[in-house]
């Protein structure tokens, strides 16, 4: 139906979750609030539109240009969101993003244009198993596909427990809880901003995700040992540099693994392992730190990522 299509139907969803959450005054109907963000994908369909009007070569720049206006909402978002709800309470929260999300669709609908399918695409079902099948058959894209889920799971994890964290491990209130979200955004809005570019032209793909698995290892290690939110916060600068390096490297590479018209596919495909990864998180990650603590999380971190580094490594992820 189209990228625009897409995001028009995102939008719609999310206003209508939003709008159930701010209703919401009962388990059932907070889980209910729930059911149409099955139609959330605004991140995919972002991705489809900057696809289809960039070219192969500074693909992975216009992504992270992408990523920059997200980290500016991660930025704004967690601080306005910590301080509504601590002033006005969870439902206001809940309203205002509602209100936010009916913004979006006004601008998607105004400006966001109707991107031409490609002639091969056109009279495609919805669900196209055959497609997909194949696309998982080309040895790179399934490379990337396994890397982007081994390196995924750790990040999955820790973004999942971050409230349950904040709240046993630092005590922090909604409020400095929000400023810390905040600050994540702003490193990653950072580096999409100027560091993916920079990198990019100057080093080999590989090199890049090889840095940056060593540089998630030594991180999630100290992870680990720390006990304070001062060493939290520090440990973030390396951790989200190099998680943005290694999603920016691997969303360009899936783009250009397969032919133009199936980009919309692959993309599909990159959001569904992140979809996956953050449906089992919160519980794998409420097993391992109801059992063995918020270290775990650091060591779950440091095998994952040694086993990205071997990947990397030995298989071939690059054109």
């Amino acid at each position: 139906m189209g990228e625009r299509t897409a995001l028009i139907t995102a939008f719609s969803a999310s206003i209508l979750t939003y709008t159930l959450t701010g209703l919401a005054t009962s388990l059932p109907l907070l889980f209910l609030s729930r059911v149409p963000s099955v139609f959330l994908h605004v991140m995919q369909g972002s991705q489809m539109v900057v696809t289809a009007l960039s070219c192969s070569n500074d693909r992975a720049a216009a992504l992270a240009r992408l990523g920059f206006s997200y980290g500016v909402g991660m930025v704004m978002g967690p601080s306005l969101g910590g301080f509504v709800a601590g002033a006005y309470g969870e439902h206001a929260a809940a309203w205002l993003a509602a209100l936010g999300s009916a913004v979006s669709l006004a601008l998607v609908i105004y400006f966001v244009p109707e991107v031409p399918r490609p002639r091969e695409e056109k009279g495609d079902s919805v669900l196209n198993i055959a497609k997909i099948g194949a696309l998982l058959l080309i040895p790179r894209a399934r490379n990337l596909l396994l890397l982007k889920t081994i390196c995924g799971v750790p990040i999955g994890v820790l973004q999942s427990m971050f409230s349950l964290i904040a709240m046993e491990q630092f005590q922090l209130p909604p409020e400095q809880n929000g400023m810390v979200l905040s600050y994540i955004g702003g490193l990653s809005m950072l580096m999409q901003g100027v560091g993916i570019s920079a990198c990019t032209s100057r080093f080999a793909d590989k090199t890049l995700l090889q840095f940056s698995c060593i540089s998630l290892i030594l991180s999630f290690y100290l992870m680990a040992l720390l006990t304070t939110l001062q060493d939290f916060l520090l440990l973030q600068v390396p951790m989200v540099c190099s998680l943005t390096l290694i999603n920016s490297i691997l969303q360009a590479s899936l783009t250009q693994a397969v032919p133009q018209e199936h980009t919309g596919t692959m993309l599909g495909l990159n959001m569904a392992v992140n979809s996956t990864i953050r449906s089992l998180a919160p519980t794998i990650g409420g097993m391992m730190m109801a059992a063995y603590g918020f270290s775990s999380i650091g060591a779950l971190g440091v095998f994952c990522n040694i086993a990205t580094l071997i990947i990397v490594r030995m298989l071939r992820i690059s054109s």
